[in-house]
């Protein structure tokens, strides 16, 4: 299944490559990119 032309998917894969760290705060996983240039956080969210 293919995400649509205005898709963040090639930058977020980038992303989840370049993690260098990651840790678990009160329930949500954090991943640190590497050089400083962010963090990406899961949160559990409710399904709908």
């Amino acid at each position: 299944m293919a995400c649509g032309p205005d898709s963040q998917e090639q930058q977020f894969l980038r992303d989840l490559q370049g993690a260098a760290v990651w840790f678990l705060k009160k329930g949500d996983l954090y991943l640190d990119i590497r050089a400083d240039t962010g963090t990406i956080r899961f949160y559990r969210g409710v399904a709908l």
